[in-house]
């Protein structure tokens, strides 16, 4: 990068300077950037921003800078409250910290995207969290915790919507159903 890039007061050629370096595994870099761009913006409003915020959360995450990831997602859920990869993404990071006391919210985070769907053009976004990708992780959870019905269901949803690990895991789990007597005794086939 040129010296005048790195030097740059311009928020948005930070932004795209810290994204660089995230894509580039740079993760370090990225932070100081994305800092600098944050600092720099302040209360403005700007239309990348919401993409700023979700890659410096997951340059965070890359660091392992947990609760620093989760403030920072807080503060990006408060700015864009439909921004449907944020709440997949607090799913994610919930995953990740591996406390036991917010184990509750990873189902309310994946609800949520199912609740607001896919993303419009108003933001980036990646196809399958307001949908099928959401409901794969609704599908482990729930199998984690031994809530099979609800399992299958999500797994159901996620494949029927062409997402094939979901299929996978619901056959498998169907087969594991033969084995344990009483797991789920509703539908027994995706393709019903």
């Amino acid at each position: 990068m040129k010296e005048s890039e790195n030097e740059s007061e311009d928020p948005y050629v930070l932004y795209q300077l810290a994204r660089t370096f995230y894509l580039s595994r740079k993760f370090d870099d990225s932070k100081q950037s994305f800092d600098k761009c944050f600092a720099i913006v302040g209360d403005k409003q700007h239309g990348f921003l919401s993409s700023a915020y979700y890659f410096h959360i997951r340059n965070l995450m890359s660091l392992e800078e947990w609760h620093s990831a989760l403030n920072s997602l807080s503060d990006a859920m408060y700015r864009y409250p439909d921004y449907t990869d944020l709440y997949f993404l607090y799913g994610e990071l919930l995953i990740q910290l591996q406390d036991p006391s917010l184990f509750a919210n990873i189902e309310d985070a994946f609800i949520s995207c199912l609740k607001l769907g896919e993303c419009s053009s108003k933001y980036e976004s990646y196809i399958g969290v307001g949908s099928f990708k959401a409901a794969y992780n609704l599908g482990i959870y729930y199998e984690l915790l031994k809530n099979y019905e609800q399992a299958l269901e999500m797994y159901r949803y996620s494949y029927t919507r062409g997402y094939t690990p979901a299929l996978m895991r619901y056959e498998s789990l169907l087969e594991r159903s033969k084995h344990e007597k009483g797991i789920y005794s509703s539908k027994t086939s995706v393709y019903e």
